[in-house]
């Protein structure tokens, strides 16, 4: 068998609908190609290179990095690598034979069909995939033992404040890289305000000697980092203290053509004079998911959860806990004080809470607001859940989300506290987002208890409601969120959208704290504002993010999806739905000179399914998912036992494709989401799992893995 190939590079991300969180922080590894148990491999980060582009809360990021394999052997890299919260990932770059290689950035089903016809045939030379929140794991083939390989990654973030100050936190741990060292480390920032500057301070311990401030204005420095064989044991953070803040902060990008349409995005930060302290007591409904998802570490961090917010409940203040799976029940039959009597039996409730069984949120959500009803005074649900899809009662999303808003008649606020790293954050959002109130998340590693505080804090700081941004002579549209949250006090919202020249005018705030109406107007001349091009893309990606919480809601329909993949082509943000790919310049695609059995695959595989995510209603495209897997010429032509299973996330078996005897070759199989029973299974995570070879057989091989696939409704 012989078989000729053209040298091929590609770097194909993937981005899929429902995520799962990988390592904190980043991980560096190196091991052998197409081997499940290969045992790992040191790799070096040998240098990096940053270039931070900051205006006012903007960032623009972009990252040079080196990796070295000092190993004899040639291996697969794996590199995670997190980006802050809030981030997008727009550019990606790929260094070959000297050359910088940019990505496209295609449909999705198209990058995959290209990517696969290359993977069948060579191990996975370079995939960068999105593996969770922000989370992204590039697999680079192949590093020969003793070189170098180059990437350079850009994204964009948003930037928070607080207090006045500004951060920007960039990621430099590594979670197997501890007390290893960096040959060569640079970070170059350049960070402009339209404000002025009072101070600025870093936020990570750090030799003075390798920092170097410079102030060009009142309104611009520069922060330059240079180090050489160091091994960071932190992430690398900055802060910018501005001597005020506007009501309203705006961005914006201009065409070329000053007859187009241009973007605009615009901070508003509503001043402490614009909040009185709430008076009266409050209503608290904490409603704490149980399901059979939250056994474990999520659980236990629901329980710390709850006793932190009972523990900072008033006297004067009145609450009860419901917990929900499938049944529904509650601490108490109605609302009772908080007085310390009932505050100690409702935590030792909660301690006495397990979690088992299906979802019934739709329930419980409206039982909350049952209790609600006919109360006076600020009413709060704080919702604490992984958010994962309902699976008992009513179990679609657009269905609860109406059911609670009719069911809300006394306009409380639904908090949503994300509990682990595993969390639906979409859907979590959608409730929040529905009352105007806030999503909040607590990851596994944090301090539950602290971050509760933080959580109370926010949810009972004085607040503004219903609050509006009115343009007066601007013509604005496509704005993005439509609807501005509650506003605590020190919280901030941001909004983004498009403009139609010449963009002067004036913004009108209008809120509410308490019976207090607010109603003040500032001039605007976007003409004036800082112009960056990078406006436009993080208007697309918060267009993309809409527009998932449509499919969320609704389903895959052809419109959404087809509008996300326009948005996601023409202004190169990733979405679910396309995928960047950088082929080596002239290689074309895989040229292959087939003889005698140059089909026949070489190893054993299992392929990623595809569709992935699919829907087995067919509420889009096919209804079924295809997995492929493969047997290498290496096996005896009698064959080897091959058995192919689904699995949910508990372990059990769902549904049995194959159980037979199999010589080499390349099999496909379909599955169409229903289980053993013929039922459609409920939308979640599964496995597919392939066990290929016994040793009773004969055969001395035997092969294991697994993929993950994503049912939607």
């Amino acid at each position: 068998m012989k078989i000729k190939l053209l040298r091929i590079i590609t770097l194909l991300a993937l981005l899929l609908v429902f995520f799962h969180r990988a390592e904190a922080g980043g991980k560096l590894y190196g091991r052998y190609p197409n081997q499940v148990n290969s045992p790992v491999f040191d790799l070096q980060l040998r240098k990096f290179k940053t270039t931070v582009d900051i205006q006012d809360q903007f960032a623009v990021v972009h990252v040079d990095e080196v990796f070295y394999n000092a190993n004899a052997a040639t291996l697969e890299g794996i590199y995670f690598f997190e980006m802050p919260e809030g981030s997008k990932l727009t550019e990606m770059f790929l260094w070959i034979n000297g050359q910088r290689v940019e990505q496209v950035i295609k449909p999705r089903a198209e990058a995959v069909q290209q990517y696969e016809q290359i993977v069948r045939r060579l191990t996975d030379p370079l995939l960068a995939e999105q593996v969770g929140e922000n989370v992204f794991r590039l697999r680079l083939f192949p590093l020969p033992p003793r070189s170098e390989r180059r990437l350079e990654i850009k994204y964009i973030q948003p930037l928070p404040l607080k207090n006045n100050a500004i951060e920007f936190s960039f990621p430099l741990r590594l979670e197997n890289y501890a007390g290893k060292r960096v040959d060569s480390a640079s970070m170059h920032i350049d960070f402009k305000s339209q404000a002025p500057i009072d101070s600025l301070w870093l936020g990570t311990q750090v030799p003075l000697s390798t920092i170097r401030v410079s102030e060009f204005s009142a309104t611009r420095y520069t922060i330059d980092f240079k180090a050489t064989q160091t091994a960071f044991e932190y992430d690398f953070s900055f802060y910018f203290r501005l001597k005020t803040v506007p009501l309203f902060n705006t961005l914006r990008y201009a065409p070329t053509n000053p007859s187009d349409e241009g973007f605009y995005l615009n901070w508003i930060s509503p001043p402490n004079k614009f909040f009185v302290q709430n008076a009266g007591p409050r209503q608290f409904i904490f409603c704490a998911d149980i399901s059979a998802s939250m056994i474990g570490t999520r659980l236990s961090q629901l329980k710390q959860a709850l006793g932190a917010f009972i523990d900072q409940m008033q006297s004067n203040d009145r609450f009860n806990v419901v917990t929900f799976n499938a049944d529904i029940s509650s601490f108490a039959s109605g609302l009772v004080q908080a007085d310390p009597a009932n505050k100690a039996r409702a935590k030792t409730y909660v301690q006495t809470l397990s979690a088992s069984g299906l979802t019934n949120l739709n329930g419980a959500l409206l039982t909350a607001l049952t209790m609600l009803n006919n109360t006076t005074g600020q009413s709060q649900i704080l919702l604490i859940s992984d958010g994962q899809q309902p699976t008992w009662g009513e179990t679609r999303t657009d269905s609860i989300l109406a059911n609670v808003k009719r069911a809300n008649k006394m306009s409380a606020a639904i908090f949503t506290v994300g509990i682990g790293d595993e969390v639906n954050k979409d859907f979590l959002q959608l409730v929040a987002q529905q009352s105007r109130a806030t999503a909040f998340f607590i990851g596994e590693s944090e301090n539950v208890t602290d971050r509760s505080v933080q959580i109370y804090g926010v949810i009972t700081a004085p607040i503004l409601t219903n609050v509006q941004i009115i343009p007066q002579t601007l013509v604005i549209y496509d704005i993005f969120p439509a609807i501005v949250t509650n506003l605590s006090r020190g919280m901030q919202s941001l909004q983004v959208g498009r403009y139609l020249p010449p963009g002067a005018g004036k913004f009108q705030f209008r809120a509410h704290n308490g019976k207090t109406a607010i109603d003040t107007a500032v001039a605007v001349d976007l003409r004036n504002a800082p112009d960056n091009k990078y406006v436009s893309r993080f208007w697309a990606a918060q267009k993309i993010q809409a527009l998932l919480k449509d499919i969320e809601r609704f389903g895959q329909r052809p419109e959404l999806i087809n509008a996300v993949v326009y948005l996601s082509i023409n202004y190169s943000i990733l979405s679910p739905y396309t995928a960047f790919l950088v082929i080596e310049p002239g290689s074309g695609t895989t040229a292959v000179d087939d003889e005698t059995d140059s089909n026949l695959p070489r190893a054993f595989s299992l392929l990623q399914n595809y569709p992935n995510p699919f829907s087995p209603a067919g509420i889009v495209g096919q209804n079924f998912t295809t997995i492929r897997y493969t047997i290498p010429t290496s096996i005896p032509s009698a064959g080897l036992s091959v058995e192919l299973k689904i699995y949910n996330l508990l372990g059990q078996v769902v549904r049995v494709l194959a159980i037979k005897q199999q010589s080499p070759g390349e099999y496909s199989l379909q599955w169409n989401g229903a289980d053993e029973a013929g039922r459609l299974v409920p939308a979640g995570v599964y496995l597919v799992r392939l066990v290929a070879g016994d040793p009773s057989t004969g055969s001395g091989q035997r092969f294991v893995a697994e993929r993950k696939m994503v049912v939607l409704q």
